[in-house]
Parts: C-alpha cells; sequence; structure tokens
C-alpha cells in the first residue's frame, strides 16, 4: 500500500488526468529523458542556467536551499560539467547527508550546513521527517523545508499525513556576506534560491553593492503577494531584467551585459511571464 505523501503519476497535482494519449505520454517522456541526458534545457529557468554556463564556463555560484543536489536542481548539469566554483547550504542535517554523499568530494564546491538569515544566530526550522527506505513519496517530499510553518503545511493537499511527519530543528543560521567571506569568494556570478517563502528576505539582505550576481534565480511561489512584487522590484530597480517561470523568477544584471551574453539577454527580453498558478506544486 502506498505512502499517503505518494504521488500519482497518473494525475495532475489538482487531480484531474490530463488528456493524453498513452503514446503521446510515452514519447514525452523519452524525450524528456534524452534531453536531460544530453544536459538539455528542460524550462525557461533551466534554459537561463544553461546559456549563463555556456556564457561563464568558470562561474562562482552559491545556492540556498540546495536539498539533495539532484532533485529539481536547476545547476545541478553546469556544476558537475563546468569548471564552476561556489557553495551549496542546506540546513536540513539529513539531506545535507544526502548533498555530502555527491558533492562531498568535488573540489570546486563548499558544502554548508546552516540555513541563511539576515543575521546569524539560531532559529526554528519546520521539514518533514525522513522518508523510510521503500516509501514512495513526491520527488520534491526532503525539499520541503521552511522558516515557515504555514508553509510546509500548505501541502497538505499532496500529503494528507503531513503533520505526522512535520519535524521542527533548530538550525545554525549565518548571513549572506558572512557566508560568502568565509567561503573565500571575492565576486560572485550566480545566486540561485529555493528556500520555501524566505528568499525576499535573504535577498533584500544581501548588500547588491558588494555582491552583484550577474544571474539570480530565486523561487517566488510561496512568497505574499506583497513580497514577491517587493523582491523583483528591488532587482529591476537595481538595473536587472526579470521574467517568472513556473514557480520561479529569474532576474539577468543588465548593467554589465558584454559579447557573452546575448544569447542570454535574447532569452530575457523575448520570455513573458508564465507563473505557474498559486495551487501548483512541484508535481513528478
Amino acid at each position: 500500500m502506498k505512502s499517503s505523501a505518494t504521488a500519482s503519476p497518473s494525475s495532475t497535482p489538482s487531480g484531474r488526468r490530463p488528456r493524453a494519449s498513452a503514446k503521446g505520454i510515452l514519447l514525452s517522456r523519452v524525450v524528456w529523458r534524452i534531453r536531460r541526458e544530453l544536459g538539455l534545457p528542460l524550462d525557461r529557468i533551466e534554459a537561463a542556467v544553461y546559456k549563463f554556463g555556456a556564457a561563464y564556463p568558470e562561474a562562482t555560484f552559491v545556492q540556498v536551499g540546495a536539498n539533495d543536489g539532484v532533485a529539481r536542481d536547476p545547476l545541478r548539469i553546469q556544476v558537475e560539467r563546468r569548471e564552476w566554483q561556489g557553495i551549496m547550504v542546506e540546513p536540513v542535517p539529513y539531506v545535507f547527508k544526502k548533498l555530502e554523499a555527491r558533492y562531498g568530494d568535488h573540489p570546486r564546491v563548499q558544502l554548508e550546513m546552516s540555513a541563511i538569515a539576515e543575521q546569524p544566530g539560531v532559529m526554528t526550522f519546520y521539514h518533514l521527517r525522513e522518508a523510510t527506505e521503500g516509501e514512495a513519496v513526491w520527488n520534491w517530499y526532503h525539499a520541503l523545508g521552511s522558516f515557515r510553518r504555514e508553509v510546509v503545511l500548505s501541502h497538505k493537499s499532496f500529503i494528507p499525513d503531513i503533520e505526522d511527519r512535520l519535524v521542527e530543528t533548530q538550525v545554525r543560521c549565518t548571513d549572506f556576506d558572512s557566508l560568502c567571506r568565509r567561503g573565500g569568494l571575492t565576486h560572485l556570478d550566480l545566486l540561485q534560491m529555493d528556500t520555501e517563502g524566505y528568499d525576499y528576505q535573504i535577498l533584500r539582505s544581501i548588500d547588491l553593492d558588494t555582491w552583484r550576481p550577474r544571474l539570480v534565480i530565486y523561487e517566488h511561489h510561496h512568497l505574499s503577494p506583497g513580497d514577491r512584487q517587493a523582491a523583483r522590484d528591488l532587482l529591476t530597480s537595481a538595473g536587472y531584467l526579470t521574467f517568472e517561470h513556473g514557480l520561479d523568477t529569474a532576474a539577468l544584471d543588465a548593467t554589465r551585459l558584454g559579447s557573452s551574453d546575448r544569447a542570454l539577454h535574447k532569452l530575457f527580453v523575448t520570455t513573458p511571464d508564465r507563473p505557474a498558478p498559486r495551487s501548483a506544486e512541484r508535481a513528478d
């Protein structure tokens, strides 16, 4: 019997079955796997990272909310195939162990078991208990963690017994500037965040005069309408081009564009906003 946290592969997050033939579904899955194996982008966010990697093969990066370094990770392919160097941050101990198993020996990746906050200290972090071996769960299950309890519990429609799975952990927090300096970064090319509702708080704490990433990707999906707009306004007022796609927002620093940025710039000026509806989630 499947767990109540199990994903049904034949239904959408809303519970409606897609109207597609079995042959069409099979073909789309084959195409998806081929593109993934070749390292080709699957959506506009991944396209931005892909084009950025081509333009900056030796980029520096910070990834906040790195999860296990595999599931729904837009940076993974570029980190593994380019000469990128940077810092991956993950606060949940058992998830960090998975991240460490993948990148612990990587010569250009530093791992940080902490959370990023506006001030150093200790804060309560809400996440789900580790799934047992063989337990079928959504592929984003282990990524579901937040400083905001209500954000985690908002996934009850996908995980009916979510209250029983909820864990409170006291996590060490560091501020963004300290993280970068401790990691020996002198500049930052790319910042990617997925913090389940805390992205704007981190973004507004960053001194863009000191750390001005060329590309920023953050999750807007769990932000309040006010914070979602404020995050975008903060970046556009600082000279960034932005677009929303799915659960995320991408932002490109338009004040430092060079010849290597042409393909990336074209993506930003031609991509309309296509955010996921509020009821959506990473349904894989």
